[in-house]
C-alpha cells in the first residue's frame, strides 16, 4: 500500500519560470496477514527500504535520506508495517 505526502513547494528563482524544489514522503506499508509473525513484515521492510535507498530517482525526485519503518498498525484482517521515504527535486 502506497500513500504520497507532498509537502510545501518552494521558489528558486524570481521569474515566473524558475526552478521549484519539490518535497516531501511517501510511505509504503508491508500488509500481511495477522498471525504470521513480525518476521514477514520486518522481511518485507527491508526490501524495501533496500528498493529506495538514499539516493535512488524516480519520477525526476531523489530519495534525500535512508527510509525508516515505524510502528506496526494492526488490523482485524492485516497487519500494516509502514516504511517512510523522504525525497525531493528540482523542476524547472
Amino acid at each position: 500500500e502506497l500513500q504520497w505526502f507532498p509537502n510545501r513547494t518552494e521558489n528558486y528563482g524570481m521569474e515566473d519560470d524558475g526552478p521549484f524544489l519539490m518535497q516531501g514522503f511517501g510511505q509504503v506499508s508491508a500488509c500481511y496477514r495477522p498471525g504470521q509473525g513480525i518476521m514477514v513484515g520486518t522481511a518485507i521492510t527491508d526490501q524495501i527500504i533496500a528498493a529506495f535507498a538514499k539516493g535512488t530517482t524516480f519520477a525526476g525526485m531523489r530519495v534525500e535520506r535512508r527510509p525508516w519503518t515505524s510502528s506496526i498498525i494492526q488490523d482485524p484482517e492485516r497487519m500494516m508495517h509502514p516504511v517512510t521515504v523522504p525525497w525531493r527535486g528540482f523542476l524547472p
